[in-house]
C-alpha cells in the first residue's frame, strides 16, 4: 500500500481495499449524516482503492441513490472511477491540475494556475484541486488572491465544481 493508503494518514474512518460493500455503505451513510450540506464526493488520498472497482462500485451506489456528484482527483492513472460512472446515473467530474502536488512553494501555485487558466480557456473549463488547509493551505490562498486580477483580466471565473458541466457519458440520465 502506498502512504495515501494507510489509514492513520486518511483520518478516522476511511474507505480503504479492506472494507466490504457493507461497510463502505454504512461508513458513507454516517458521513453523509455527519455533513448533510454535502452534493458530492471527491476521491482525493484513496490512490489504491480508486483502481478497485469491489471499492468504487459500492461508493456510486451510494451517490446514485443520495443524487450526489462525484469528483475524482486521478491519483492514479490506473482509476476505475469513470468506468464505474459509466454504469451510474451520478454526474462525474475529473480533476486536470494539482496545484501544489510536490513542490509547495507560491511560484510553483501560480504557475499551476496559469496553467489551469490556459486550460480552462481553450477547453471552456478545467478543474484544479488544491489545499486550503495543513497541506499547502495560506500558500495556495495567496497565490490564487494574488492572481485574481489576472483571472479577471483573462476573462476566467472561479466557480464551484457543482456550477461546470459533468462528463457526458452519451447516454440517457435519470
Amino acid at each position: 500500500a502506498t502512504t495515501h493508503d494507510n489509514p492513520r494518514h486518511l483520518g478516522p474512518r476511511p474507505i480503504t481495499t479492506g472494507l466490504s460493500r457493507e461497510d463502505i455503505q454504512t461508513w458513507m451513510e454516517d458521513a453523509l449524516r455527519e455533513m448533510p450540506e454535502a452534493v458530492g464526493v471527491n476521491i482525493h488520498m484513496g490512490t489504491l482503492s480508486s483502481t478497485k472497482e469491489q471499492i468504487i462500485g459500492p461508493v456510486f451506489d451510494m451517490l446514485e441513490k443520495k443524487k450526489m456528484y462525484f469528483l475524482d482527483s486521478k491519483t492514479s492513472s490506473k482509476s476505475v472511477c469513470r468506468q464505474v460512472a459509466e454504469t451510474k446515473a451520478v454526474d462525474f467530474y475529473e480533476n486536470r491540475v494539482f496545484l501544489e502536488h510536490e513542490r509547495k512553494t507560491k511560484e510553483y501555485v501560480k504557475k499551476r494556475l496559469r496553467k489551469a487558466m490556459d486550460i480552462a480557456l481553450s477547453e471552456g473549463e478545467c478543474i484544479a484541486i488544491g489545499h486550503v488547509g495543513n497541506e499547502g493551505g495560506m500558500i495556495t490562498v495567496e497565490a490564487i488572491r494574488e492572481l485574481l486580477p489576472e483571472f479577471e483580466e483573462r476573462n476566467v471565473a472561479l466557480v464551484f465544481l457543482s456550477e461546470l458541466t459533468p462528463f457526458s457519458f452519451d447516454k440517457t440520465r435519470n
